[in-house]
């Protein structure tokens, strides 16, 4: 049987997982979706902190999951170093989903230990992983189990939950910025004046409806946001026309044309001052729209050890896909298309297709113009 998410499915699941950014009490819901609509065991978002540990300590770990059984749960982490090939799927790109049967064949699979003593015992067969978020001692995985009676993950599962992880992350992220006065959904004033990250409520073309204290000292102490005619802009001349079309794609009803506009935008100022902003959509849902006025509410964050990689920066910047962006970075290093193909093991023609839907999207048409384009919106 093969899963499909028609554009109305992917819509309202992509809907819900944007909930969650200003209500994290949704993910619940979010990942129950993506299990029932996928035919899967358990589905949970897996993040491991490092970044208050001292050398050698273990990350502090938080599992986002739909319900599953806790006694098999609390065994994991004394199994993990005994899952076949778990090196691949921990080291594994972001956004880029590897499932447990890629790696071996299933018979031996069923051969290990691991199978043996947590994965049989409980009727399940195969796993799906993305890595969504690796950055500032911070790592994070979409986690898709399946059961017995499913079909091993296929190529087209795999793209599924590709489309959700950068949504996924975009959620994350802001609820994590915002989670000490997220849990409530007495929001507003109460909260965004209470938030310690700058938040900025914008109507259509960017206009400013509502911004809170932190946001006002974004604006009077650094130099990478300004306001004219009502209107917010970024800084940065290069970043001006990236910045209004993520607005403009996060101010409509269709969440699925916002895709990685807007997700991680660096936003230089002068004197090496730096901004990151995220994107999130309010209109289509009353715990989003709760947040007040505005079409899109846009987080922002002058943390230095915030700036994302650069696969994320232009993605954020152009609206390219993971793959797109890791391709058009290496055109704009100088590396040839076969090299190119070789290094991430892909077809010369795979490589091509995502070269053609990079052209379309950027608006250039040779590799030198497609290279400048990159290097203009380099960090």
């Amino acid at each position: 049987m093969n899963y499909e998410f028609s554009p109305e499915v992917l819509s309202d699941t992509i809907g819900s997982i944007y909930d969650c950014a200003v209500d994290p009490g949704q993910w619940d819901t979010a990942l129950q979706m993506i299990r029932d609509r996928m035919g899967l065991s358990f589905v949970q978002v897996l993040h491991q902190d490092y970044r208050d540990q001292a050398p050698g300590q273990p990350p502090l770990q938080r599992a986002i999951r739909t319900a599953w059984d806790d006694h098999w749960i609390g065994l994991l982490p004394t199994l993990m170093h005994k899952v076949p090939k778990i090196e691949v799927w921990m080291d594994a790109e972001i956004d880029t989903p590897i499932s447990q049967m890629q790696l071996l064949e299933e018979a031996d699979f069923r051969e290990s230990e691991f199978c043996r003593t947590w994965v049989e015992p409980q009727g399940l067969r195969d796993t799906c992983n993305a890595p969504i978020l690796r950055r500032d001692g911070q790592v994070a995985w979409l986690v898709a189990v399946s059961p017995q009676g499913r079909k091993l993950f296929d190529e087209h599962d795999r793209r599924l939950l590709g489309m959700l992880t950068p949504h996924v992350r975009r959620a994350f992220l802001i609820s994590d910025l915002a989670a000490e006065k997220n849990r409530q959904l007495q929001l507003y004033r109460d909260m965004l004046d209470g938030v310690g990250t700058a938040v900025f409520l914008l109507g259509p073309d960017a206009r400013l409806m509502y911004h809170n204290a932190a946001a006002e000292m974004v604006l009077t102490q650094t130099s990478c946001l300004d306001v004219r005619d009502g209107r917010i802009y970024p800084q940065s001349r290069e970043r001006q026309a990236a910045f209004a079309e993520a607005v403009a794609r996060a101010c409509t009803t269709d969440e699925l044309s916002l895709g990685y506009w807007g997700n991680g935008m660096p936003l230089p100022g002068k004197a090496n001052e730096a901004a990151v902003a995220y994107l999130l959509p309010l209109t289509t849902s009353e715990y989003r729209h709760a947040l007040g006025p505005g079409l899109a509410a846009l987080f922002v964050t002058t943390a230095a050890s915030s700036q994302p990689p650069s696969i994320e920066v232009l993605s954020a910047l152009s609206g390219l896909t993971t793959a797109e962006s890791r391709i058009a970075l290496a055109i704009a290093d100088g590396e040839a298309t076969e090299s190119i193909a070789s290094r991430l093991e892909i077809s010369i023609h795979t490589l091509r297709k995502h070269l053609s839907n990079t052209f379309d999207k950027t608006g250039q048409s040779t590799q030198v113009a497609l290279g400048a384009y990159v290097n203009r919106l380099r960090f």
